[in-house]
């Protein structure tokens, strides 16, 4: 990364509190087979994993939500086993 970092710049459907707080809250959701399959027919033929797949979904929204074309998402590699994974993604 060289120059200013971007940062990410959702729009917001109330105003921020006037202390910071760390709590959060979570969707859950449940695929079809249909869908399912289709993801992952997707990863195959595309020589990638599933959750490439999901992390690149992910960046599209965050990119069609914000209107930036450049958005830095960081993914742990933490407990990767052999030094020869720790460069690959999913």
């Amino acid at each position: 990364f060289e120059g200013e970092l971007p940062v990410l710049d959702l729009p917001a459907d109330h105003t921020r509190p006037p202390v910071r707080s760390f709590a959060g809250d979570k969707v859950s959701f449940t695929l079809d087979q249909e869908a399912a399959s289709g993801l992952h027919t997707l990863a195959r033929e595309n020589g990638s994993t599933l959750y490439m797949v999901l992390l690149a979904a992910y960046t599209a929204v965050l990119s069609r939500l914000s209107g930036q074309e450049e958005i830095i998402v960081g993914s742990p590699i933490a407990g990767r086993p052999h030094k020869d994974l720790e460069p690959i993604l999913g």
